[in-house]
């Protein structure tokens, strides 16, 4: 396959998974809930389905003995990556209630940040996620690709209002609510 296929695939996959995010958090108990979308929960289905192919592959047309150790280490290279991306997909959330946030994540477990003790919001550019940081040193990442996000900016200006400015993704003129917001909390009203 060229390699100018292989780059329009990975490209159209990008571009799918960013527009395939929703701006506004699905409603759930009377909290926003910011989750990943449909594309990102089917491409971790896609990607756990390569050990999958390659095993059927294996056994429907063997490799010769000396090298029948190939598919499985080529199995164990997939899950090893395809495991952690599911996990994070189909695990993570982030509730947005009226006193606080809660991000319920596989990795740390529950952590709730009343609104009242956030004191940073950060875009990190080279991991492509939000950081949202308390004054007892809790901090919750929320992933660039998660449905959701205008919400928790209109959420957070809500509380913050005078103290916002866009720093990330979609920041600029246009801007919309779910670009970066950054704020220090010596500014707070």
């Amino acid at each position: 396959m060229p390699y100018e296929v292989i780059g329009l695939i990975v490209v159209g996959m990008i571009v799918l998974l960013m527009a395939s995010r929703r701006g506004h958090a699905r409603v759930e108990d009377r909290s926003a809930m910011v989750e990943y979308g449909w594309a990102m929960r089917g491409l971790s289905i896609v990607f756990l389905l390569f050990p999958v192919a390659i095993a059927v592959l294996a056994l429907v047309s063997p490799p010769k003995a000396e090298d029948r150790w190939i598919p499985l280490y080529i199995i164990l290279g997939f899950l090893a990556l395809a495991v952690p991306v599911a996990i994070e997909v189909f695990r993570r959330r982030l509730r947005i209630e009226e006193d606080a946030l809660v991000s319920v994540s596989p990795w740390t477990g529950q952590v709730r940040i009343p609104w009242g003790e956030v004191t940073a919001v950060s875009y990190q550019q080279s991991m492509s996620w939000y950081v949202i940081e308390s004054r007892g040193r809790q901090r919750v990442r929320v992933a660039a690709l998660m449905s959701g996000l205008e919400t928790l900016a209109a959420k957070s200006s809500q509380r913050f209002c005078s103290i916002l400015r866009p720093t990330g993704p979609g920041a600029g003129a246009e801007g919309s609510a779910a670009a970066a917001w950054r704020f220090n909390s010596s500014t707070q009203t």
